[in-house]
């Protein structure tokens, strides 16, 4: 999620968790080079085979900020928060929910005051202006964000034996 994004202090990284892939893999994006690098294990979903090769990101297309990995709707999101459309433009809508992972384009924040703020209102800017793409994620996803969906994803993991890669 946004609050797992945290900038280097030199300011030449952006840091972030990606909590949907297991075993909270962390990554660093070098921001000159975007190069996105793997700093702790991934996991994988040994069920289905899948996981997020973070390493593989293809850079934000040309004229976009953001990029986000969008979700099919959890049974405590049912409108979603996002829709795609042919071209891969994501804007506000009923048909994804936000993943909470996501690439951005440095420059996207520049001026900006470095504190912990929501990204909604970035991420509704952005697709008013057309400067958001968006795809889908693939591979199991879970949401953690209350203590009975944490003992949801510990009841899933403890019963499917998830092994690292």
């Amino acid at each position: 999620s946004a609050d797992d994004l945290a900038w280097s202090p030199d300011g030449k990284f952006i840091y972030f968790l990606a909590p949907h892939m297991g075993t909270i893999p962390m990554f660093r994006i070098d921001v000159a080079t975007q190069q996105v690098d793997t700093i702790s294990p991934v996991n994988r979903n040994e069920e289905d085979n899948k996981y997020y090769d973070f390493g593989a990101i293809v850079p934000l297309k040309d004229g976009k900020v953001c990029h986000l990995y969008l979700t099919d709707n959890p049974p405590h999101n049912l409108k979603g928060d996002f829709s795609l459309d042919e071209s891969g433009s994501c804007f506000r809508g009923e048909g994804y929910t936000f993943s909470g992972a996501a690439i951005y384009r440095p420059e996207a924040f520049m001026g900006m005051a470095v504190e912990k703020k929501p990204l909604l209102p970035l991420f509704i800017e952005w697709s008013e202006k057309n400067l958001m793409t968006g795809s889908k994620l693939e591979g199991r996803w879970f949401d953690v964000g209350t203590i009975e969906r944490l003992n949801d994803v510990n009841d899933y993991v403890s019963t499917h034996e998830l092994k690292g890669i």
